[in-house]
């Protein structure tokens, strides 16, 4: 689902569980979410977010070659509104233009997460099991509309990031659209809990934002870094730190992915 000013998009409605989650009982969800009603899917509770319990070490490894598999195959999203259809994910977020809403004092921020109907955020601590092709396909397309990615430090670490925009036909279509090729990184360390071997920090197309507190300094990192810091003995404000991103940076447009502390630590705008 995309969020733009008052109008909402509902660009992918899925009316099967994603490979590998839930079973005969999982529940149709829209909005690429789903809840997974099995008894092997029991809910637990994990901080901001809810948790699947962990897989076996057998039930990982087919769910992964599941994933791997299906992800090879061709889909084609269904549009909902406004008016009902297949269409690409490029297709599907055509005539976005985020930069054109942003204001002269913040960057226009959108949201793009996964999540079942009953607010679990992952499965075994990640979200990819809660995901389809059609998800990944769109989560990808959208950094494609966008100044700037910016995510949290533990998802950094869990999903091991690396180059933001892969894909080169992709960074073309940046450049179509004014964007410089690779969007620029900003990654939420309030400690500074990163190691320069993470695939985002060892990417020599990269250029890395840090939002922290920490006065120290990464080293050894092959990636473009720099750092934004609140005054002495301040806190990371996230509204701050974005009308910084507007003013000092010229970011019009950024794409929060998360995780769901970060989330829930953004500006009500």
């Amino acid at each position: 689902m995309i969020l733009r000013s008052r109008q909402v998009r509902i660009i992918w409605a899925r009316t099967t569980p994603p490979e590998g989650c839930g079973g005969p009982d999982a529940r149709a969800t829209t909005g690429g979410t789903t809840a997974a009603g099995s008894s092997g899917n029991k809910l637990t509770s994990h901080g901001f977010g809810r948790s699947h319990s962990a897989p076996s070490a057998t039930s990982r490894l087919v769910r992964t070659s599941r994933l791997t598999a299906v992800d090879a195959l061709p889909v084609v999203p269904q549009r909902l509104l406004p008016e009902p259809g297949a269409v690409t994910a490029i297709q599907a977020l055509e005539g976005l233009a985020l930069a054109d809403l942003a204001t002269d004092h913040r960057p226009y921020l959108v949201l793009t997460m996964v999540a079942t109907v009953d607010g679990a955020a992952a499965v075994a601590h990640r979200p990819a099991p809660l995901s389809n092709p059609a998800d990944r396909q769109l989560f990808q397309e959208l950094r494609a509309h966008v100044d700037a990615v910016m995510v949290g430090a533990g998802t950094v670490r869990t999903e091991r990031y690396g180059r933001l925009v892969r894909d080169p036909a992709r960074r073309q279509r940046r450049a179509a659209r004014g964007l410089t090729p690779d969007p620029l990184a900003i990654v939420v360390s309030r400690r500074l809990t990163l190691t320069p071997d993470l695939p985002l920090l060892a990417d020599s197309h990269s250029r890395v934002l840090v939002l922290t507190t920490s006065a120290a300094e990464l080293v050894g990192c092959v990636a473009e870094v720099s750092y934004l810091r609140p005054a002495p003995g301040g806190e990371v404000d996230l509204s701050a730190m974005l009308a910084r991103l507007r003013a000092e940076y010229g970011v019009r447009s950024v794409l929060c992915e998360g995780g769901p502390t970060l989330n829930t630590s953004l500006p009500a705008w």
